[in-house]
């Protein structure tokens, strides 16, 4: 068994260790709210009113206002809520044209076979260097276009694409022609690592963020999607937790 005191672990960009007041704050969870959420006995309600509490601390320290939390879903990582984000596309539309990066993480680009197959059109943005500008985007619209994701810092060079001014320029773009193109940025290797302001990135047009828990010091398996579109759905049916949007407990 590895101790983790006693190595030089130099590994961040693919998971950090989880922080002592992380693990306190989970065993306090454990120990002290063992109910399910979604019953109505008092223990169910006693973990659900700290559930909810929990998400307007998430919501606080992401820089979000308080009446903003409910447009963020506890998942199981980054992967799970970009796929939730993909995959809504096809509950939500039956054709049209998404633009990705070429330096987007594989649950991102993995979801193109299946769109394609099922008749949406994935083009890719260029990606230099990890780098994907406007300039690369910008071309690539059309009035067909309902999903750009563009990932915020990549994941193997830790490259930073400027989220702001791509963003800015999609939503003057479907401003211009009547219609809303969705805008999402996969911010896993962002939080932590590079200073930004999540209000300003939404009103420059970013609709959706995700980020996993274990890339700063929380514990592996949880993950944290935003999104300003109620209509995302689950990947699979469940008992309606999370909105609707995650099943499970």
């Amino acid at each position: 068994m590895t101790n983790a005191k006693n190595i030089i672990y130099l590994d961040n960009a693919s998971t950090t260790f989880p922080s002592s007041a992380a693990i306190d704050i989970y065993n306090k969870t454990l120990l002290e709210y063992p109910g399910n959420p979604s019953s109505s006995h008092k223990i169910g309600q006693n973990a659900k009113t700290y559930l909810t509490s929990l998400r307007e601390e998430c919501a606080l320290a992401l820089g979000l206002d308080k009446n903003k939390a409910n447009n963020l879903y506890f998942t199981s990582c980054a992967t799970e809520s970009n796929n939730i984000i993909m995959q809504s596309v096809i509950n939500k539309y039956k054709t049209g044209r998404i633009v990705i990066t070429e330096g987007e993480h594989p649950s991102i680009k993995s979801n193109e076979a299946i769109l394609t197959r099922l008749g949406f059109e994935v083009v890719k943005a260029k990606a230099k260097n990890g780098i994907t500008t406007k300039d690369d985007i910008i071309p690539l619209l059309t009035p067909n276009t309902i999903l750009v994701s563009c990932i915020f810092v990549n994941n193997i060079l830790g490259t930073k694409n400027n989220i702001l001014d791509i963003a800015s320029e999609v939503k003057n773009y479907a401003n211009s022609i009547g219609k809303k193109i969705f805008f999402h940025t996969d911010s896993t290797q962002a939080i932590g690592k590079t200073i930004f302001s999540i209000n300003k990135l939404i009103d420059s047009g970013v609709n959706a963020f995700t980020f996993s828990g274990h890339k700063f010091n929380a514990p592996r398996g949880c993950g944290i999607l935003y999104s300003d579109d109620p209509t995302i759905k689950a990947l699979g049916e469940g008992g309606g937790q999370e909105s609707g949007v995650r099943g499970g407990n």
